[in-house]
């Protein structure tokens, strides 16, 4: 970015994904879930490729389960159940690559907050036995 080089394409994406993902949660807030979703979705598919570029980067894995998780929230206030649940495992099992890595109050809380989720939405599935 010529005169910038310490701003990147990856990171003005990263950038574009936290607004969209904002934007769409503040939809969702609203109830406004036609709205909230491809905003969402799309602030997904820019932090899920930043995360396939660098796996091992915890802050990308964090990064992408935060958007799992906004996208399971919309799921269960519109009764899709499956994608419900497909998106909160997906955001647990990158808290959990987390935590196995490091153990700062902040992951810890996350993980519990992502086991809370996880716990609740398969209760709504009828899917307590996983």
């Amino acid at each position: 970015f010529g005169q910038h080089p310490e701003i990147s394409p990856s990171t003005v994406g990263l950038s574009l994904a936290e607004g969209q993902s904002r934007l769409g949660s503040l939809y969702r807030n609203q109830g406004q879930f036609n709205k909230a979703l491809p905003l969402l979705q799309s602030a997904l598919d820019v932090s899920r490729k930043s995360y396939l570029a660098d796996p091992s980067s915890l802050e990308k894995g964090e990064e992408l389960s935060g958007g799992y998780t906004e996208l399971s929230k919309l799921y269960e206030e519109t009764g899709q159940i499956s994608e419900m649940t497909a998106a909160s495992d997906a955001a647990l099992d990158l808290l959990r690559r987390s935590a196995a890595n490091k153990s700062d109050e902040a992951t810890v809380f996350n993980l519990a907050k992502a086991l809370r989720m996880v716990g609740r939405h398969r209760w709504i599935a009828g899917n307590l036995a996983d």
